[in-house]
């Protein structure tokens, strides 16, 4: 009963507000309501309201409809209340002679809880809402579309928050990289949709973009929705990785742990227009999952679920780990000089490969021709070696290669780089081969880097992103300043937002913010910036995605969900390639 009470003093409030905001009513105010407790157990209320109106005001509330509908709304007082449902509809009677047999009337249906204390109770205790919880989507939709107390539910963005949290294993994502209000808030079943769909731009001659075609792309695209996966998030570095990666004409990705490709995929198939499941089998006939892939320029190195390595590809150079030069059409096990070594992160470049095990130790094999293995002396290596300096050990906690150079970052936040420095990619103030590491002193605080063709990129703690190396195409980022020349020192990029996440292509880099927007810029002859044209970008443009209204789930199930742009989609991660690029939304 005290809630009954508490509702029927909030109902004379609003009466008050609309009587006050509209001068559209009769003198006295005339009204009737009816009030339904939905569930004993809890604090879910349905009340319709019929208000009587003055005929000669019906056309200015049908022509102002939608303002009309906002103006009670807003005045709904938000004290201790959620209001979780809102219709209003006029209701008129005429007779055969067009005359009026009773009153005009305005109707407003109300769903909406009382919040007796000041906290918000995440989980109900209702049992429809935890079997709703427990469901797929196309499954809680079609139990919404025939129970109306399940359609209270799907209009909870409570629920769907919760569900979001509880389907992502409590992704750290909306805690650290964006605070949950406003339209965000409002949109939760909008944010459960758009997680960790993927998206490609830009050249599409063997299939890369996993389009279905071979058409090009010069902005962001959804990939078929089934594919839709998880970024893999590491709490000491606070970076997303290892989910996708894109090589020269092929896309790997990671979908319910099996590993898929689309494009030339340099395992024996040609031209794979749709993604295609690439099986991790043993000798044992032992199928196995996996956690993280990275691909250089044309091969491939996964970690499995028991943190071991795998490669294929091609092997010139040794680049496979495998002891040998032979090429491999499918997946074997790199063997290391302990079986109980486990890696937790590994970077392909373009012909060489460099992993960090558990104890953050570093393993590279490949070419080392430019010394981008680390090693003084030249030619390939052709299975892991640790990267010994002196006698000790080195270790880091993030390692990027590019095409002949490579860049770590110790377990103390210095970037160290080496390999061919011919534009000054290595940062180091001039142009000199390196072939054993060397920090690069003018900037500290390092928590990523990110290595193209022959450019570099660097991120700091603090959100601040500098390029160098040779900046054609614009590919540093700098604007005009020094456009087609060599910078070889780090050159701030200034941007108004902090960056959270940085990745280069071959001669491009797209990089995301604290907002978790995308920005590119560099080369974009074939579109692989998505951003609508294909002009290079000598700095950063924003990169807008079109949200996406129709969702196709599996077995030919479609819904239809409308978020009406309420904000632009919001990206976790990037992969970019030589001339293709896909994304990872958050929502």
């Amino acid at each position: 009963m005290d809630k009954i009470k508490q509702y029927l003093n909030i109902l004379t409030k609003y009466n008050e507000q609309l009587l006050k905001y509209f001068n559209i009513l009769y003198e006295p105010f005339v009204y009737t309501y009816q009030l339904y407790n939905i569930d004993n157990s809890s604090d879910i209320f349905e009340s319709i309201i019929t208000i009587n109106i003055n005929y000669n005001l019906i056309p200015y509330i049908t022509k102002n409809y939608n303002i009309f509908k906002q103006h009670l709304i807003n005045i709904f007082p938000s004290d201790n209340i959620i209001l979780h449902l809102f219709n209003l509809s006029i209701y008129t009677n005429f007779n055969l002679y067009g005359a009026l047999t009773e009153i005009p009337k305005v109707i407003i249906k109300l769903i909406f809880s009382i919040m007796l204390e000041d906290k918000i109770t995440i989980m109900p205790t209702d049992p429809l809402y935890k079997i709703l919880y427990n469901l797929p989507y196309i499954d809680i939709k079609q139990f919404c579309s025939t129970s109306i107390k399940a359609q209270f539910i799907c209009k909870d963005n409570l629920f769907w928050l919760n569900k979001f949290i509880n389907d992502f294993n409590y992704n750290p994502i909306i805690s650290t990289h964006t605070e949950l209000n406003g339209d965000m808030y409002n949109n939760t079943e909008s944010m459960y949709l758009h997680y960790g769909l993927l998206w490609s731009t830009g050249d599409n001659y063997a299939g890369e973009l996993a389009m279905g075609d071979n058409e090009d792309r010069n902005k962001f695209e959804m990939i078929d929705y089934k594919f839709r996966t998880k970024p893999n998030y590491d709490n000491n570095t606070n970076i997303y990785e290892g989910i996708v990666s894109c090589g020269t004409y092929f896309t790997f990705f990671i979908y319910n742990k099996y590993l898929y490709t689309s494009g030339d995929n340099i395992l024996g198939n040609v031209g794979l227009l749709y993604p295609v499941k690439n099986p991790i089998i043993d000798d044992n006939i032992v199928e196995h999952t996996v956690k993280y892939v990275s691909s250089g320029e044309n091969h491939i190195v996964i970690i499995d679920d028991n943190n071991k390595l795998w490669s294929a590809g091609l092997n010139s150079f040794g680049q496979l780990g495998s002891g040998d030069y032979y090429n491999r059409e499918s997946f074997k096990k790199i063997l290391f000089i302990d079986d109980n070594i486990e890696i937790k992160s590994v970077t392909c470049g373009y012909e060489y490969t460099i992993a960090i095990d558990m104890d953050n130790i570093i393993w590279v094999f490949g070419n080392n021709n430019y010394g981008q293995l680390g090693f003084i002396s030249g030619g390939n290596i052709i299975i892991p070696t640790k990267l010994n300096i002196f006698g000790y050990d080195m270790k880091a906690k993030y390692v990027s290669c590019g095409h002949n150079h490579t860049i770590i970052i110790d377990m103390d936040n210095n970037a160290w780089s080496f390999g061919q420095n011919n534009k000054g990619q290595l940062g180091l103030g001039h142009t000199n081969e390196i072939i054993i590491p060397n920090m690069i002193e003018s900037i500290k605080d390092i928590k990523m880097s990110s290595c193209g063709h022959n450019q570099s990129l660097l991120l700091t703690n603090k959100g601040d992103i500098y390029s160098f190396g040779l900046n054609n195409y614009g590919k540093l980022g700098l604007s005009y300043t020094n456009l087609n020349k060599i910078v070889n020192v780090p050159t701030q990029i200034k941007l108004q937002n902090k960056i959270i996440y940085i990745s280069s292509g071959s001669h491009y880099a797209i990089i995301i913010d604290d907002t978790n927007t995308l920005y590119g810029f560099g080369r974009n002859d074939i579109g692989q910036l998505g951003i609508g044209i294909n002009l290079d970008s000598i700095s950063p443009v924003i990169i807008e995605f079109e949200n996406n209204n129709i969702i196709e789930f599996e077995n030919n199930n479609i819904i239809e969900f409308e978020n009406n742009n309420i904000f632009k989609q919001k990206i976790a991660y990037i992969s970019c390639g030589h001339s293709h690029s896909v994304a990872i939304s958050m929502y």
